[in-house]
């Protein structure tokens, strides 16, 4: 059961590799955005919304997480109608249309981390009204690189081809039953896991 498991969660994540190579590839002429917003009863802070939402983008994934709050009725509509698509939404940009890496807001990486296309961050925004300023929002955002994901999802089907190439030496002649080590040289005793071979009965007669 625990390896058919494991072939079955071998399988799945070769599928998966294989979508993010052919996304991530395609995220450098195509942008990809998918975000779900929802509206709270309004609070004593004002009306609430929230949203999670990922983006493809350049080679890499974005993630993000943001509360917007609204306090005033122009504001409510804004946020509504214009600021925060409610639902499921989707759009999608190309290189004509400005295609760019994902949005990375004060990236607190920095470094060889952000060069190599990784992204933490937080930011807050702020409504502007008649000269006054109140927050407006603020939201959490990460990103992943294209090819992080894709080593990730090839430790499994990497390790279910290690293991085939184990069995099927195994199952070859003059090799350890157990780890499948060469044993020509010594046929009784494996000296890689320690297995004791047991002689070859003698022949009858």
């Amino acid at each position: 059961m625990r390896r058919k498991l494991f072939t079955i969660l071998a399988a799945v994540s070769l599928l998966l590799l294989a979508g993010v190579v052919v996304v991530g590839v395609r995220s450098f002429w195509v942008s990809d955005s998918f975000s779900y917003a929802k509206l709270h009863p309004p609070t004593v802070e004002g009306q609430q919304a929230y949203v999670v939402g990922i983006q493809w983008g350049r080679g890499g994934i974005r993630a993000a997480r943001s509360k917007w709050i609204a306090t005033t009725p122009q504001q409510v509509e804004h946020l509504a109608t214009r600021l925060v698509p409610l639902g499921f939404a989707h759009s999608r940009s190309t290189r004509a249309s400005q295609c760019y890496y994902p949005l990375m807001v004060n990236n607190q990486l920095g470094g060889v981390l952000e060069r190599l296309g990784f992204g933490v961050g937080h930011w807050v925004v702020y409504w502007v009204d008649d000269g006054k300023s109140s927050r407006a929002g603020n939201g959490f955002n990460m990103i992943l690189p294209a090819w992080f994901l894709a080593l990730l999802l090839a430790v499994l089907p990497a390790l279910w081809l290690r293991r085939r190439r184990i069995e099927r030496k195994r199952n070859r002649v003059g090799f350890c039953k157990t780890c499948g080590y060469d044993l020509r040289a010594t046929p009784l005793h494996c000296p890689e896991c320690g297995t004791v071979v047991p002689a070859p009965p003698a022949p009858a007669g």
